[in-house]
């Protein structure tokens, strides 16, 4: 475990700190494992570091300019826990949202391309009004009335 400091990080503790040569970090007096990260750059990062069943793991929780610091305190307590407890410390990122573009493919791969009629107007409809006009954006954010006046176009 880190050394214990006698600082209780806050903001005005934070944007104070600095260091000459070397990196440093400074650990939180109040929660074992939280501290700063001083770059000889300037550049400050919050830092978690517990051990767990395989060895020390130390996390870095992203910059100080973020969220305040007792957000990143609540944070660093959960992924202390994560860590203890031999899981990952921070949970993978979720899969973007499919945009209606994609799912206007998927449509065409599954039903379009799988039935044996001839008629081309599904695939053209798709790929001349649904994927231009609605391109990137999410398929939550598709209403049906910004649909119906690509029918009318």
């Amino acid at each position: 475990m880190p050394k214990r400091n006698t600082l209780r990080l806050t903001k005005r503790i934070v944007d104070g700190l600095s260091v000459d040569d070397k990196d440093a970090v400074f650990w939180d007096r109040d929660l074992a494992g939280f501290g700063v990260r001083v770059h000889a750059t300037g550049r400050k990062f919050y830092v978690v570091q517990s051990r767990r069943p395989a060895g020390l793991k130390r996390v870095s929780l992203g910059p100080v300019a973020g969220p305040s610091i007792e957000q990143r305190r609540r944070e660093a307590a959960e992924v202390i826990d994560r860590i203890k407890r031999g899981e990952d410390p921070l949970p993978p990122v979720p899969a973007p949202e499919p945009t209606v573009t994609d799912l206007a493919a998927q449509y065409l791969e599954a039903h379009v391309a799988a039935s044996a009629s001839s008629s081309k107007a599904p695939a053209s409809y798709l790929s001349t009004q649904i994927r231009i006009r609605f391109r990137d954006r999410s398929w939550r954010r598709a209403r049906p009335w910004s649909v119906s006046p690509a029918r009318y176009s």
